[in-house]
């Protein structure tokens, strides 16, 4: 029996973005009381929550969101540990050849997520080097996704890491959750944006079929 597990965080008032982002605002400007009915009014950057970064994000020239084909969003995928204590290396990614080989998309479980609504959250967490970036993108990969706030340190000014996969025709899904019951496996995954014209990214529900 297939089993979807839910890898998006809620959107919700107070909700962490990125330092120097505009937070989002999600208002009652509809109510039964006064309408006749409910209608919430979102302002929020195309960047928030569990989202997907296009190339057009660093890239002038870059793919936007409308450029895709949508079967772009939705493939295998597997999920690889990359933590503190236990680092993805070339090694291992040698390891899983044949795996990588049967899948769309690279999911990285950091455990960042634990920090989530917290300051810690947007400091120190881990990030796949560039060598080991490199090696993934070789596989012809639709996308990399990991449950931190970035691919790169926030206060990175070069954005090494975005420039490698956005660069590849790749997209990125930023602040994954729950990814830990799914460390090691192939599943079916689905991240489907906005239909936004030109888009540079857009929050998504992340989904897996295991």
């Amino acid at each position: 029996m297939n089993t979807l597990v839910d890898l998006t965080h809620i959107m919700e008032d107070k909700m962490p973005v990125f330092p120097g982002t505009r937070a989002p605002e999600f208002i009652d400007n509809c109510t039964i009381e006064k309408n006749g009915f409910n209608e919430k009014l979102l302002s929020l950057q195309s960047h928030t929550g569990t989202h997907i970064d296009a190339p057009f994000h660093i890239f002038s020239d870059g793919k936007s969101l409308s450029d895709f084909a949508l079967n772009a969003f939705c493939g295998k995928a597997i999920c690889l540990e990359h933590t503190i204590e236990n680092p993805l290396t070339t090694r291992h990614v040698n390891s899983i050849h044949n795996s990588l080989k049967k899948v769309d998309f690279v999911l990285i479980y950091t455990g960042w997520s634990q920090y989530w609504r917290t300051i810690r959250y947007f400091d120190a967490f881990p990030v796949p080097d560039t060598e080991v970036l490199n090696m993934l993108v070789s596989y012809q990969l639709k996308g990399l996704g990991i449950d931190t706030i970035s691919v790169d340190q926030v206060k990175s000014e070069d954005l090494l890491n975005h420039r490698l996969l956005l660069g590849n025709d790749l997209i990125i899904i930023e602040n994954l959750t729950n990814l830990r019951p799914l460390l090691n496996v192939v599943f079916d995954f689905f991240c489907f944006p906005l239909h936004i014209n030109k888009g540079d990214g857009s929050p998504v529900r992340a989904v897996a079929r295991t």
